[in-house]
């Protein structure tokens, strides 16, 4: 019970929540796939996932794509906690879900207990705390692991793992007030309505900004920008890869342009346009939006692919990726 001033309260605290277990510390990746399959299967709208795993798996993959595509279900994605690049993790790494990141009570990256992985990836913040200071509801039948059982009743935790269910709440609240909205709707309502932090506009640690969800609310029908190839962190060989094809989404009622352009990582700005349109680029397979010719890149080494998609340069919302390039 909500406003009672007992104890803690969950973000969207009307959701139905469907509890899937796929393993206990560490998990099967197929079990994961059948749990995603599972919910998507029964109704699910929203899917939270508090794990991950190195790499792609294949069955991780096709479970995502299909729950996002064909089942239209949000999927969030913790980040991760080992201040390594968030594109080394799935399903955080995949294209279909919202990555979120861990912000502190000082709405600061979260860096002590755990330290919250970042990267091009990372859609938005959210509070997963430092030193256990998010409070949960208690696990009974774990023993009180370093002194965290709060009461009879609750836990302190913290990680991505307390902040990807934030903002899985948040699109459920989305949802509930626009159930019209399709999955990358929702994303870019949480995106465009997050409070920025760090450096101005998107960045690495905090994305878009940290979780508001009553901001998401009242966003009535973004602008989606959403990369969708290459994959963040692609890797491309002089020699062997003479093109690389650049598509994304571009739509949403205040969608008038869209511009994508690139620069070395070390660039403080995209100073290279690559391509510009006004026709939109729709949900789910989007359209082409440039081609980078690997003969124009002087320099092996990281590159920043970006998309603008909105009214103007200045009211747009953005998407990034990240290549490497090398010699064979």
């Amino acid at each position: 019970m909500a406003n009672n001033g007992i104890g803690v309260v969950g973000v969207a605290n009307q959701a139905r929540v469907m509890n899937l277990k796929v393993g206990s510390s560490v998990g099967d990746v197929n079990a994961c796939a059948e749990a995603i399959m599972y919910a998507a299967d029964n109704g699910a709208d929203v899917i939270n996932c508090s794990w991950g795993c190195l790499g792609k798996p294949s069955v991780l993959v096709q479970a995502v794509e299909s729950a996002y595509c064909f089942h239209g279900c949000v999927i969030v994605a913790a980040a991760g906690n080992s201040d390594h690049n968030a594109n080394r993790y799935c399903p955080a790494n995949l294209k279909e879900t919202i990555t979120v990141s861990a912000t502190n009570y000082s709405d600061q990256r979260a860096t002590k207990s755990y330290r919250s992985n970042w990267g091009t990836i990372v859609d938005v913040g959210a509070p997963g705390g430092d030193d256990w200071d998010i409070l949960s509801l208690r696990n009974w039948y774990v023993a009180n692991p370093q002194g965290r059982f709060v009461g009879e009743l609750y836990y302190a935790e913290d990680g991505t793992s307390a902040a990807a269910p934030h903002v899985a709440a948040a699109a459920a609240l989305v949802l509930s007030y626009r159930p019209s909205f399709n999955p990358e709707q929702v994303r870019q309502a949480i995106r465009k309505s997050a409070v920025d932090l760090g450096q101005p506009g998107f960045d690495d640690f905090f994305g878009h900004g940290r979780l508001d969800a009553c901001a998401a609310l009242l966003d009535g029908n973004p602008c989606m920008a959403l990369l969708i190839q290459p994959d963040d962190g692609e890797k491309f060989i002089r020699g062997e890869n003479e093109t690389i094809t650049v598509r994304g989404i571009a739509d949403g009622a205040g969608f008038s342009y869209w511009q994508t352009d690139y620069d070395v990582k070390t660039s403080n700005w995209f100073c290279r346009e690559l391509d510009c349109g006004y026709d939109r680029k729709y949900w789910y397979y989007g359209g082409e939006m440039g081609t980078i010719y690997v003969s124009d890149l002087e320099q092996d080494g990281e590159y920043w692919i970006r998309l603008m998609a909105g009214r103007t340069a200045k009211r747009s919302m953005t998407s990034c990726r990240l290549l490497s390039l090398r010699n064979d």
